[in-house]
Protein backbone atom coordinates (compact mmCIF):
# COMPACT_ATOMS: atom_id res chain seq x y z
CA UNK A 1 0.00 0.00 0.00
CA UNK A 2 1.57 3.75 -0.84
CA UNK A 3 2.28 5.29 2.31
CA UNK A 4 0.11 8.07 2.22
CA UNK A 5 -2.76 5.69 2.19
CA UNK A 6 -1.70 3.87 4.84
CA UNK A 7 -1.49 6.97 6.64
CA UNK A 8 -5.21 7.67 5.71
CA UNK A 9 -6.02 3.88 6.64
CA UNK A 10 -4.22 3.89 9.95
CA UNK A 11 -5.89 7.60 10.77
CA UNK A 12 -9.36 6.20 9.81
CA UNK A 13 -8.78 3.07 12.07
CA UNK A 14 -8.11 4.80 15.13
CA UNK A 15 -10.82 7.20 14.79
CA UNK A 16 -13.29 4.28 14.57
CA UNK A 17 -11.74 2.70 17.88
CA UNK A 18 -12.19 5.89 19.98
CA UNK A 19 -15.96 6.11 18.59
CA UNK A 20 -16.24 2.98 20.20
CA UNK A 21 -14.66 3.21 22.81
CA UNK A 22 -17.21 2.49 26.35
CA UNK A 23 -18.24 5.36 28.30
CA UNK A 24 -18.16 4.73 31.83
CA UNK A 25 -21.74 5.06 33.58
CA UNK A 26 -23.10 6.36 36.58
CA UNK A 27 -25.92 7.28 38.08
CA UNK A 28 -26.86 9.96 36.10
CA UNK A 29 -26.88 8.62 32.66
CA UNK A 30 -27.99 5.56 33.65
CA UNK A 31 -31.65 6.10 32.25
CA UNK A 32 -30.00 5.32 28.67
CA UNK A 33 -29.58 1.62 29.64
CA UNK A 34 -32.83 -0.71 28.91
CA UNK A 35 -33.28 -3.56 31.38
CA UNK A 36 -34.65 -6.95 30.41
CA UNK A 37 -37.91 -7.41 31.18
CA UNK A 38 -37.97 -8.00 34.74
CA UNK A 39 -40.41 -9.94 37.08
CA UNK A 40 -43.01 -7.90 38.27
CA UNK A 41 -45.13 -8.56 41.89
CA UNK A 42 -48.91 -8.01 42.55
CA UNK A 43 -50.24 -8.35 46.07
CA UNK A 44 -53.60 -9.90 46.62
CA UNK A 45 -55.33 -10.03 49.74
CA UNK A 46 -58.16 -12.63 50.10
CA UNK A 47 -60.67 -11.39 52.56
CA UNK A 48 -62.83 -15.30 52.31
CA UNK A 49 -65.49 -15.80 54.93
CA UNK A 50 -63.56 -18.49 56.74
CA UNK A 51 -60.02 -16.52 57.01
CA UNK A 52 -57.59 -14.11 55.01
CA UNK A 53 -54.88 -14.62 53.11
CA UNK A 54 -52.18 -12.46 51.11
CA UNK A 55 -51.20 -14.21 47.75
CA UNK A 56 -48.01 -12.90 46.05
CA UNK A 57 -48.25 -13.48 42.61
CA UNK A 58 -45.16 -12.33 40.02
CA UNK A 59 -45.25 -12.30 36.28
CA UNK A 60 -42.54 -10.72 33.46
CA UNK A 61 -43.28 -7.57 31.47
CA UNK A 62 -45.19 -6.56 29.52
CA UNK A 63 -48.79 -6.97 31.46
CA UNK A 64 -50.17 -10.99 30.99
CA UNK A 65 -52.66 -10.95 28.46
CA UNK A 66 -54.05 -14.97 28.22
CA UNK A 67 -51.45 -17.45 29.48
CA UNK A 68 -50.94 -18.48 32.96
CA UNK A 69 -48.55 -20.45 34.39
CA UNK A 70 -48.36 -20.63 38.43
CA UNK A 71 -45.15 -21.19 40.14
CA UNK A 72 -45.31 -21.37 44.00
CA UNK A 73 -47.46 -20.39 46.97
CA UNK A 74 -46.91 -17.75 49.20
CA UNK A 75 -49.97 -16.99 51.66
CA UNK A 76 -51.02 -16.83 55.03
CA UNK A 77 -54.25 -17.48 56.44
CA UNK A 78 -55.36 -14.78 59.58
CA UNK A 79 -58.85 -14.40 61.10
CA UNK A 80 -61.63 -13.43 58.56
CA UNK A 81 -61.43 -9.73 58.64
CA UNK A 82 -65.18 -9.74 58.60
CA UNK A 83 -65.56 -11.04 61.99
CA UNK A 84 -63.79 -7.62 62.76
CA UNK A 85 -67.24 -5.80 61.88
CA UNK A 86 -68.06 -4.99 64.90
CA UNK A 87 -65.20 -3.17 66.38
CA UNK A 88 -63.63 -2.24 62.46
CA UNK A 89 -60.74 -0.50 63.94
CA UNK A 90 -59.42 -4.04 65.03
CA UNK A 91 -59.02 -5.18 61.14
CA UNK A 92 -55.71 -3.54 61.10
CA UNK A 93 -54.25 -6.05 63.22
CA UNK A 94 -55.21 -8.62 60.90
CA UNK A 95 -54.04 -6.71 58.02
CA UNK A 96 -50.48 -5.86 59.64
CA UNK A 97 -50.01 -9.37 59.82
CA UNK A 98 -50.10 -9.74 56.07
CA UNK A 99 -48.47 -7.17 55.01
CA UNK A 100 -45.28 -7.71 57.19
CA UNK A 101 -45.56 -11.16 55.88
CA UNK A 102 -45.17 -10.07 52.39
CA UNK A 103 -42.66 -7.57 53.21
CA UNK A 104 -41.20 -10.42 54.76
CA UNK A 105 -40.99 -12.38 51.19
CA UNK A 106 -40.23 -9.46 48.99
CA UNK A 107 -37.24 -8.24 51.48
CA UNK A 108 -35.06 -9.46 47.93
CA UNK A 109 -36.58 -6.49 46.12
CA UNK A 110 -37.39 -3.99 48.90
CA UNK A 111 -35.74 -1.10 46.39
CA UNK A 112 -38.79 -1.69 44.32
CA UNK A 113 -41.69 -2.00 46.71
CA UNK A 114 -43.68 1.45 45.89
CA UNK A 115 -44.21 0.23 42.42
CA UNK A 116 -46.15 -3.20 43.07
CA UNK A 117 -49.65 -2.78 43.91
CA UNK A 118 -51.54 -4.69 47.03
CA UNK A 119 -55.42 -5.22 46.41
CA UNK A 120 -57.66 -6.36 48.93
CA UNK A 121 -60.64 -8.45 47.08
CA UNK A 122 -63.35 -9.45 49.91
CA UNK A 123 -65.81 -12.42 49.19
CA UNK A 124 -68.72 -13.94 50.58
CA UNK A 125 -68.33 -13.10 53.90
CA UNK A 126 -67.89 -9.33 53.69
CA UNK A 127 -71.05 -9.34 51.08
CA UNK A 128 -73.24 -10.63 53.91
CA UNK A 129 -72.38 -8.11 56.29
CA UNK A 130 -74.64 -5.05 57.36
CA UNK A 131 -73.64 -2.36 54.51
CA UNK A 132 -73.06 0.28 57.37
CA UNK A 133 -70.68 -1.86 59.41
CA UNK A 134 -69.24 -3.43 56.06
CA UNK A 135 -68.72 0.16 54.58
CA UNK A 136 -66.65 1.40 58.20
CA UNK A 137 -64.50 -1.90 57.99
CA UNK A 138 -63.55 -1.34 54.33
CA UNK A 139 -62.58 2.37 55.32
CA UNK A 140 -60.42 1.11 58.26
CA UNK A 141 -59.01 -1.20 55.12
CA UNK A 142 -58.42 1.37 53.07
CA UNK A 143 -57.10 3.66 55.63
CA UNK A 144 -54.28 1.32 56.36
CA UNK A 145 -53.34 0.09 53.33
CA UNK A 146 -52.43 3.74 52.02
CA UNK A 147 -49.93 3.83 54.98
CA UNK A 148 -48.29 0.10 53.73
CA UNK A 149 -44.72 1.10 51.45
CA UNK A 150 -46.72 -0.62 48.58
CA UNK A 151 -48.41 0.66 45.87
CA UNK A 152 -52.34 1.36 46.69
CA UNK A 153 -55.63 3.59 45.47
CA UNK A 154 -58.38 3.37 47.43
CA UNK A 155 -60.05 1.62 44.31
CA UNK A 156 -57.48 -1.56 45.09
CA UNK A 157 -60.24 -2.27 48.04
CA UNK A 158 -63.34 -3.80 47.09
CA UNK A 159 -66.21 -6.40 47.87
CA UNK A 160 -65.86 -8.37 44.65
CA UNK A 161 -69.63 -9.22 43.24
CA UNK A 162 -70.37 -12.96 43.20
CA UNK A 163 -70.26 -12.98 39.48
CA UNK A 164 -66.69 -11.20 39.54
CA UNK A 165 -65.23 -14.19 41.47
CA UNK A 166 -67.08 -16.47 39.43
CA UNK A 167 -65.30 -15.15 36.72
CA UNK A 168 -62.23 -15.02 38.17
CA UNK A 169 -62.09 -18.52 38.70
CA UNK A 170 -62.90 -19.57 35.67
CA UNK A 171 -60.14 -17.60 34.27
CA UNK A 172 -57.46 -19.03 36.82
CA UNK A 173 -59.01 -22.35 35.99
CA UNK A 174 -58.82 -22.52 32.03
CA UNK A 175 -55.16 -20.68 32.20
CA UNK A 176 -53.75 -22.81 34.22
CA UNK A 177 -55.52 -25.52 31.76
CA UNK A 178 -54.21 -24.04 28.74
CA UNK A 179 -57.62 -23.67 26.97
CA UNK A 180 -57.05 -19.89 26.91
CA UNK A 181 -54.26 -19.16 24.38
CA UNK A 182 -56.25 -19.39 20.82
CA UNK A 183 -59.31 -19.93 23.03
CA UNK A 184 -61.86 -22.78 21.55
CA UNK A 185 -65.16 -22.67 23.20
CA UNK A 186 -65.16 -26.57 22.82
CA UNK A 187 -62.31 -26.72 24.98
CA UNK A 188 -62.87 -24.43 28.14
CA UNK A 189 -63.93 -26.16 31.48
CA UNK A 190 -66.68 -25.17 33.30
CA UNK A 191 -65.81 -23.71 37.09
CA UNK A 192 -67.64 -24.65 40.61
CA UNK A 193 -66.56 -23.51 43.47
CA UNK A 194 -68.02 -24.03 46.99
CA UNK A 195 -67.38 -21.69 49.87
CA UNK A 196 -68.05 -21.46 53.01
CA UNK A 197 -70.92 -18.08 52.82
CA UNK A 198 -71.54 -19.09 48.99
CA UNK A 199 -70.95 -21.17 45.65
CA UNK A 200 -70.04 -19.86 42.06
CA UNK A 201 -70.72 -21.43 38.90
CA UNK A 202 -68.94 -20.40 35.69
CA UNK A 203 -69.19 -21.67 32.32
CA UNK A 204 -69.51 -20.90 28.26
CA UNK A 205 -72.74 -22.68 27.23
CA UNK A 206 -72.69 -24.60 24.03
CA UNK A 207 -74.95 -22.11 22.50
CA UNK A 208 -73.23 -18.78 24.34
CA UNK A 209 -75.01 -16.64 21.96
CA UNK A 210 -78.39 -17.46 23.48
CA UNK A 211 -77.26 -16.01 27.31
CA UNK A 212 -80.02 -14.77 29.00
CA UNK A 213 -79.17 -13.31 32.21
CA UNK A 214 -75.72 -13.36 34.34
CA UNK A 215 -74.08 -12.62 31.28
CA UNK A 216 -70.00 -11.88 32.60
CA UNK A 217 -68.17 -11.18 28.64
CA UNK A 218 -64.51 -11.22 28.33
CA UNK A 219 -62.39 -10.02 26.06
CA UNK A 220 -58.50 -12.23 26.50
CA UNK A 221 -56.88 -9.87 24.36
CA UNK A 222 -56.06 -6.22 23.98
CA UNK A 223 -57.48 -5.93 20.38
CA UNK A 224 -60.64 -8.05 21.96
CA UNK A 225 -60.68 -10.10 19.13
CA UNK A 226 -61.44 -13.36 21.52
CA UNK A 227 -64.49 -12.55 23.15
CA UNK A 228 -65.95 -14.87 25.42
CA UNK A 229 -69.88 -14.58 26.59
CA UNK A 230 -69.42 -16.56 29.65
CA UNK A 231 -72.27 -17.49 32.51
CA UNK A 232 -71.99 -16.74 35.93
CA UNK A 233 -73.90 -17.12 39.00
CA UNK A 234 -73.03 -16.56 42.67
CA UNK A 235 -75.31 -18.13 45.71
CA UNK A 236 -74.66 -16.41 48.70
CA UNK A 237 -75.95 -18.35 51.64
CA UNK A 238 -75.52 -21.68 50.08
CA UNK A 239 -72.09 -21.98 50.94
CA UNK A 240 -70.90 -25.05 52.94
CA UNK A 241 -70.56 -23.44 56.51
CA UNK A 242 -74.19 -21.60 55.89
CA UNK A 243 -76.23 -24.52 54.61
CA UNK A 244 -75.65 -26.29 58.02
CA UNK A 245 -76.55 -23.22 59.91
CA UNK A 246 -79.57 -22.61 57.80
CA UNK A 247 -80.32 -26.56 58.56
CA UNK A 248 -79.87 -26.44 61.91
CA UNK A 249 -81.55 -23.50 62.53
CA UNK A 250 -84.84 -24.98 60.85
CA UNK A 251 -84.47 -27.85 62.85
CA UNK A 252 -84.43 -25.90 66.33
CA UNK A 253 -87.13 -23.38 64.73
CA UNK A 254 -89.31 -26.12 63.95
CA UNK A 255 -89.15 -27.62 67.80
CA UNK A 256 -89.89 -24.59 69.14
CA UNK A 257 -93.10 -24.44 67.12
CA UNK A 258 -93.95 -27.88 69.11
CA UNK A 259 -92.85 -26.88 72.91
CA UNK A 260 -92.02 -23.87 74.57
CA UNK A 261 -88.29 -24.16 75.49
CA UNK A 262 -85.54 -27.08 74.09
CA UNK A 263 -82.52 -28.27 75.15
CA UNK A 264 -81.38 -30.67 72.92
CA UNK A 265 -82.90 -31.75 69.65
CA UNK A 266 -82.55 -34.55 67.15
CA UNK A 267 -80.42 -33.64 63.77
CA UNK A 268 -80.52 -36.11 61.38
CA UNK A 269 -76.95 -34.98 59.55
CA UNK A 270 -75.61 -36.25 62.44
CA UNK A 271 -73.47 -39.18 63.38
CA UNK A 272 -74.87 -42.03 65.88
CA UNK A 273 -73.49 -41.11 69.31
CA UNK A 274 -72.54 -37.76 68.56
CA UNK A 275 -73.52 -34.67 69.98
CA UNK A 276 -72.80 -31.37 68.76
CA UNK A 277 -73.02 -27.64 70.84
CA UNK A 278 -73.28 -25.57 67.90
CA UNK A 279 -72.98 -21.28 68.60
CA UNK A 280 -76.01 -20.91 70.09
CA UNK A 281 -77.85 -22.57 72.87
CA UNK A 282 -79.63 -26.31 71.79
CA UNK A 283 -77.03 -28.73 71.35
CA UNK A 284 -77.47 -31.45 68.75
CA UNK A 285 -78.07 -34.84 68.69
CA UNK A 286 -78.28 -37.55 65.71
CA UNK A 287 -81.43 -38.97 64.56
CA UNK A 288 -80.89 -42.22 63.20
CA UNK A 289 -83.74 -42.23 60.81
CA UNK A 290 -83.28 -42.89 57.33
CA UNK A 291 -82.67 -40.53 54.78
CA UNK A 292 -84.18 -37.34 56.73
CA UNK A 293 -81.16 -35.49 56.23
CA UNK A 294 -81.28 -35.15 52.56
CA UNK A 295 -84.70 -34.14 53.02
CA UNK A 296 -83.79 -31.56 55.10
CA UNK A 297 -81.56 -30.33 52.38
CA UNK A 298 -83.83 -30.01 49.87
CA UNK A 299 -85.76 -27.58 51.84
CA UNK A 300 -82.89 -25.21 51.45
CA UNK A 301 -83.40 -24.92 47.89
CA UNK A 302 -86.92 -23.43 48.22
CA UNK A 303 -90.56 -24.99 46.87
CA UNK A 304 -90.50 -27.48 43.88
CA UNK A 305 -93.21 -25.42 42.27
CA UNK A 306 -91.16 -21.84 42.06
CA UNK A 307 -92.29 -20.69 38.88
CA UNK A 308 -89.59 -20.66 36.25
CA UNK A 309 -89.99 -18.45 33.59
CA UNK A 310 -87.71 -19.55 31.05
CA UNK A 311 -86.83 -22.92 29.84
CA UNK A 312 -84.06 -23.72 31.83
CA UNK A 313 -83.81 -22.92 35.87
CA UNK A 314 -82.19 -24.84 38.64
CA UNK A 315 -83.88 -23.82 42.19
CA UNK A 316 -85.87 -20.67 43.23
CA UNK A 317 -86.30 -19.52 39.54
CA UNK A 318 -82.58 -19.32 38.78
CA UNK A 319 -81.92 -18.72 35.27
CA UNK A 320 -79.11 -21.15 33.97
CA UNK A 321 -78.30 -22.43 30.42
CA UNK A 322 -78.38 -26.21 29.72
CA UNK A 323 -75.23 -27.88 31.41
CA UNK A 324 -74.68 -30.38 28.26
CA UNK A 325 -71.48 -31.14 26.92
CA UNK A 326 -69.09 -29.36 29.22
CA UNK A 327 -66.34 -30.38 31.18
CA UNK A 328 -66.90 -28.97 34.33
CA UNK A 329 -64.38 -28.95 37.44
CA UNK A 330 -64.73 -28.31 40.98
CA UNK A 331 -62.95 -26.85 43.51
CA UNK A 332 -62.58 -26.07 47.47
CA UNK A 333 -65.46 -27.89 49.31
CA UNK A 334 -66.18 -29.86 46.12
CA UNK A 335 -62.70 -31.18 45.78
CA UNK A 336 -62.07 -31.48 50.23
CA UNK A 337 -65.19 -33.57 50.80
CA UNK A 338 -64.73 -35.93 48.07
CA UNK A 339 -61.36 -36.32 49.14
CA UNK A 340 -62.33 -36.99 52.28
CA UNK A 341 -64.92 -39.44 51.30
CA UNK A 342 -61.90 -41.42 49.05
CA UNK A 343 -62.88 -40.31 45.65
CA UNK A 344 -61.70 -40.45 42.82
CA UNK A 345 -60.96 -36.97 41.17
CA UNK A 346 -63.25 -38.03 38.13
CA UNK A 347 -65.66 -40.43 40.69
CA UNK A 348 -69.47 -40.32 39.53
CA UNK A 349 -72.24 -39.13 41.23
CA UNK A 350 -73.52 -42.40 42.03
CA UNK A 351 -70.56 -42.87 43.67
CA UNK A 352 -70.67 -40.01 45.97
CA UNK A 353 -74.01 -41.02 46.52
CA UNK A 354 -73.05 -44.58 47.31
CA UNK A 355 -70.31 -43.03 49.44
CA UNK A 356 -73.03 -40.84 51.48
CA UNK A 357 -75.07 -43.40 52.23
CA UNK A 358 -72.20 -45.49 54.07
CA UNK A 359 -70.34 -42.50 55.90
CA UNK A 360 -74.04 -41.44 57.18
CA UNK A 361 -74.69 -44.73 58.46
CA UNK A 362 -72.18 -45.47 60.74
CA UNK A 363 -72.30 -44.80 64.05
CA UNK A 364 -69.41 -42.49 65.55
CA UNK A 365 -66.76 -44.55 67.11
CA UNK A 366 -66.28 -46.30 63.80
CA UNK A 367 -66.39 -43.79 61.99
CA UNK A 368 -63.85 -41.77 63.30
CA UNK A 369 -61.70 -44.76 63.25
CA UNK A 370 -62.38 -45.52 59.97
CA UNK A 371 -61.68 -41.75 58.84
CA UNK A 372 -59.15 -40.95 61.08
CA UNK A 373 -56.81 -38.98 58.37
CA UNK A 374 -59.67 -36.52 57.82
CA UNK A 375 -59.14 -33.73 59.77
CA UNK A 376 -61.72 -33.55 63.03
CA UNK A 377 -62.96 -30.30 61.87
CA UNK A 378 -63.70 -31.69 58.60
CA UNK A 379 -64.97 -35.19 59.94
CA UNK A 380 -67.84 -34.19 62.34
CA UNK A 381 -69.80 -32.21 59.50
CA UNK A 382 -68.96 -35.11 56.75
CA UNK A 383 -72.42 -36.39 56.78
CA UNK A 384 -73.77 -33.21 56.12
CA UNK A 385 -71.71 -31.67 53.88
CA UNK A 386 -71.72 -34.80 51.59
CA UNK A 387 -75.44 -34.81 51.94
CA UNK A 388 -75.62 -30.78 50.86
CA UNK A 389 -73.12 -31.68 47.86
CA UNK A 390 -74.76 -34.35 46.38
CA UNK A 391 -77.90 -33.16 46.56
CA UNK A 392 -77.11 -30.16 44.72
CA UNK A 393 -75.25 -31.17 42.28
CA UNK A 394 -77.07 -34.07 41.52
CA UNK A 395 -80.93 -32.49 41.15
CA UNK A 396 -80.86 -28.76 41.80
CA UNK A 397 -77.54 -28.46 39.56
CA UNK A 398 -78.82 -30.54 36.84
CA UNK A 399 -75.44 -32.89 37.11
CA UNK A 400 -77.64 -35.97 37.36
CA UNK A 401 -79.84 -35.30 33.95
CA UNK A 402 -76.84 -33.60 31.91
CA UNK A 403 -76.27 -34.90 28.60
CA UNK A 404 -72.21 -35.92 28.09
CA UNK A 405 -71.12 -33.65 30.65
CA UNK A 406 -68.00 -34.73 32.78
CA UNK A 407 -67.45 -33.58 36.55
CA UNK A 408 -63.84 -33.18 38.20
CA UNK A 409 -62.70 -32.76 41.75
CA UNK A 410 -59.82 -30.79 41.48
CA UNK A 411 -57.78 -29.32 44.81
CA UNK A 412 -54.39 -28.05 42.77
CA UNK A 413 -52.85 -26.15 39.90
CA UNK A 414 -50.50 -28.34 37.52
CA UNK A 415 -47.75 -26.33 39.65
CA UNK A 416 -49.12 -28.10 42.66
CA UNK A 417 -50.82 -25.50 44.34
CA UNK A 418 -54.29 -24.38 45.71
CA UNK A 419 -56.36 -23.66 42.65
CA UNK A 420 -58.68 -20.78 43.23
CA UNK A 421 -60.05 -17.29 41.57
CA UNK A 422 -57.27 -15.15 42.96
CA UNK A 423 -54.77 -15.82 39.88
CA UNK A 424 -57.73 -15.21 37.51
CA UNK A 425 -58.19 -11.37 38.97
CA UNK A 426 -54.84 -10.66 38.17
CA UNK A 427 -54.91 -11.61 35.05
CA UNK A 428 -58.24 -10.00 34.25
CA UNK A 429 -57.28 -6.73 36.20
CA UNK A 430 -53.36 -6.43 35.39
CA UNK A 431 -53.60 -3.48 33.08
CA UNK A 432 -55.48 -1.78 35.47
CA UNK A 433 -51.70 -0.96 36.66
CA UNK A 434 -51.20 2.41 35.59
CA UNK A 435 -48.47 2.70 32.59
CA UNK A 436 -46.73 5.53 34.65
CA UNK A 437 -46.07 3.14 37.37
CA UNK A 438 -45.16 0.55 34.86
CA UNK A 439 -42.75 2.79 33.25
CA UNK A 440 -41.06 4.33 36.18
CA UNK A 441 -40.31 0.93 37.51
CA UNK A 442 -38.56 0.00 34.26
CA UNK A 443 -36.05 3.07 34.84
CA UNK A 444 -35.62 2.03 38.60
CA UNK A 445 -34.52 -1.31 37.54
CA UNK A 446 -32.41 -0.22 34.63
CA UNK A 447 -30.94 2.47 36.71
CA UNK A 448 -29.79 -0.06 39.81
CA UNK A 449 -28.85 -2.73 37.46
CA UNK A 450 -25.63 0.12 36.04
CA UNK A 451 -25.56 1.65 39.77
CA UNK A 452 -24.56 -2.09 40.82
CA UNK A 453 -22.04 -2.65 37.86
CA UNK A 454 -20.27 0.35 38.80
CA UNK A 455 -20.89 -0.37 42.54
CA UNK A 456 -22.78 2.36 43.88
CA UNK A 457 -24.93 -0.01 45.42
CA UNK A 458 -24.58 -2.04 48.80
CA UNK A 459 -25.63 -5.90 49.47
CA UNK A 460 -28.67 -5.66 49.63
CA UNK A 461 -29.37 -3.83 46.31
CA UNK A 462 -27.36 -6.55 44.63
CA UNK A 463 -29.39 -9.50 46.15
CA UNK A 464 -32.79 -7.49 45.07
CA UNK A 465 -30.60 -7.15 41.73
CA UNK A 466 -30.50 -11.38 41.19
CA UNK A 467 -33.71 -12.03 42.44
CA UNK A 468 -35.13 -9.70 39.94
CA UNK A 469 -33.02 -10.52 36.87
CA UNK A 470 -31.50 -14.20 38.23
CA UNK A 471 -32.65 -17.37 36.76
CA UNK A 472 -35.49 -17.99 38.59
CA UNK A 473 -36.23 -14.75 40.69
CA UNK A 474 -38.74 -15.43 43.51
CA UNK A 475 -39.65 -18.75 42.12
CA UNK A 476 -37.17 -19.91 44.04
CA UNK A 477 -38.65 -19.55 47.26
CA UNK A 478 -40.22 -22.54 48.55
CA UNK A 479 -43.73 -22.48 49.01
CA UNK A 480 -45.30 -21.67 52.35
CA UNK A 481 -48.81 -22.92 53.20
CA UNK A 482 -50.35 -22.24 56.93
CA UNK A 483 -53.37 -23.23 57.54
CA UNK A 484 -56.54 -20.78 58.89
CA UNK A 485 -56.21 -20.59 62.63
CA UNK A 486 -59.63 -19.77 63.22
CA UNK A 487 -61.25 -22.20 63.99
CA UNK A 488 -58.34 -23.15 66.36
CA UNK A 489 -56.41 -26.34 66.11
CA UNK A 490 -59.14 -29.19 68.08
CA UNK A 491 -55.63 -30.71 69.86
CA UNK A 492 -51.95 -30.66 69.92
CA UNK A 493 -51.95 -33.86 66.99
CA UNK A 494 -53.38 -31.40 64.48
CA UNK A 495 -51.30 -28.60 65.33
CA UNK A 496 -48.09 -31.29 64.97
CA UNK A 497 -49.13 -32.23 61.95
CA UNK A 498 -49.88 -28.48 60.43
CA UNK A 499 -46.29 -28.35 61.50
CA UNK A 500 -44.62 -31.35 59.87
CA UNK A 501 -46.63 -30.36 56.59
CA UNK A 502 -45.03 -27.09 56.89
CA UNK A 503 -41.67 -28.29 57.45
CA UNK A 504 -42.24 -31.00 54.16
CA UNK A 505 -43.53 -27.77 52.01
CA UNK A 506 -40.51 -25.61 53.04
CA UNK A 507 -37.90 -28.36 52.50
CA UNK A 508 -39.35 -29.49 48.84
CA UNK A 509 -38.19 -28.42 45.21
CA UNK A 510 -39.88 -25.01 44.26
CA UNK A 511 -41.68 -25.91 41.20
CA UNK A 512 -40.93 -24.00 38.53
CA UNK A 513 -43.37 -22.27 35.40
CA UNK A 514 -42.74 -23.30 31.81
CA UNK A 515 -44.94 -20.86 29.79
CA UNK A 516 -43.18 -17.51 29.57
CA UNK A 517 -46.40 -14.84 29.05
CA UNK A 518 -47.12 -14.67 32.96
CA UNK A 519 -45.76 -16.58 35.70
CA UNK A 520 -47.56 -16.06 38.83
CA UNK A 521 -46.72 -16.83 42.51
CA UNK A 522 -49.86 -17.70 44.26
Amino acid sequence: MHPPFMLLYIFLNLIATTSSVRVPQTAENATAVEAPNPWFYVMVIDAGSSGSRMKVFQYRLPSPVINSSATDSIDRYIVCISYSALAPSSVVKSLLALVEYAKGRLAAVRPFWKYFPVYLRATAGMRDVVPARRDALMHECIRYLKETPFYFREDYAQVLSGEEEAAFGWLSLNADNRTLAGYDQDASLGWLDMGGASFQIAFVPTRSHYVLQNLFPLALSPKGYSSIRLYTKSYLHYGLVEANRRVSAAIISKELLRVDSVSTINNPCYFKGMDYQPDFATALFPNTAGNKCAALVRQLFGSSTTTCWVRDCTFDGVYQPRIDNTRFVAVSNFATVADSLGLHATGSLEEWHQATRRVCSMPYDEFTTMYAHVKRRRRDGLCFDSTYLYVLLSEFLKFGSAVNTTLEFRKYTRSGIELDWTSGSVTYTASATPTTTISAYRKAVSMASVASQEGFLGETSEEALNATFGETGLRGIAPFFMDEVFPPFSNDDELQEEIELEELLLSREPRLASMPELEIMT
